[in-house]
């Protein structure tokens, strides 16, 4: 997206759906001391039209995906289609309590997975700057303590060395 003069007045240009595109950036002057507000407009501009204007599940989580740059986009995605089937169709609104705890009975796995599941959603709704939703996570797991024995140790010992 440029900021661009048109008419006399601050516009922004932009590919939207494959056609080019000016969208207003409100009734700012095109002069040097407009320009920062310009800016920032164009910055609101921009986030407005990343983000999803359904408040569909579905589609707030696919839009969460397709901008987030985070190094486990894949496993959030393999995430995504476990719970798609449960809530793509449903309004941000309708994620509550209710839903969280009959989401991890149908789940069947353990509430340390499932809780990652409901943790995915609650950032892709923040993200989306969405409202009105009550997450419930389970608890997390226990850590597990595990110390070596004696011969555990020797066993690791003999199939580390070289033959």
């Amino acid at each position: 997206m440029r900021i661009i003069d048109y008419r006399g007045k601050w516009c922004a240009a932009a590919v939207i759906d494959g056609k080019r595109r000016r969208l207003s950036l409100g009734n700012l002057d095109a002069t040097p001391e407009n320009y920062p507000a310009a800016e920032r407009s164009a910055l609101d501009l921009a986030k407005a039209l990343d983000s999803p204007l359904s408040d569909i599940v579905g589609d707030v989580v696919e839009a969460y995906l397709a901008d987030s740059k985070a190094i486990t986009i894949d496993y959030m995605k393999i995430m995504w289609r476990l719970l798609k089937p449960h809530c793509a169709a449903l309004r941000v609104s309708q994620i509550n309590r209710d839903w969280c705890r009959s989401y991890l009975k149908k789940r069947g796995r353990a509430p340390a997975t499932v809780r990652k599941e409901i943790q995915m959603l609650g950032s892709a709704f923040r993200w989306a700057g969405k409202t009105g939703f009550v997450l419930e996570l389970p608890p997390p797991s226990v850590p597990r303590d595990r110390w070596l024995t004696r011969s555990d140790f020797v066993r690791l010992l003999d199939a580390a060395a070289p033959q």
